[in-house]
């Protein structure tokens, strides 16, 4: 299965971060693939706007992953996209 980063449209690994303007970032940490969905475990630092001066947080949580079969760029392969 190949995971796609939905904001940049890079393909993404375990382990792997992406950084994002701002100091904002998003590292896929591990994945659970099933035959029709996915999930997978990733780590945020993003800004949290619910606090003076929207200081960085870190969360790490499990996130369904949008799996597609028919997705035009990728016919008959099965990709999943992180919706970061």
């Amino acid at each position: 299965m190949k995971i796609i980063d939905s904001r940049s449209g890079l393909f993404l690994n375990v382990g792997q971060t992406l950084s994002y303007h701002g100091g904002e970032s998003l590292t896929l940490l591990q994945v659970r693939p099933g035959i029709l969905s996915a999930k997978a475990l990733v780590r945020l630092v993003h800004k949290d706007y619910t606090r003076p001066g929207d200081p960085l947080t870190t969360t790490e949580s499990w996130t369904p992953l949008i799996v597609r079969y028919m997705h035009p760029h990728f016919r008959w392969q099965r990709v999943a996209f992180v919706p970061s």
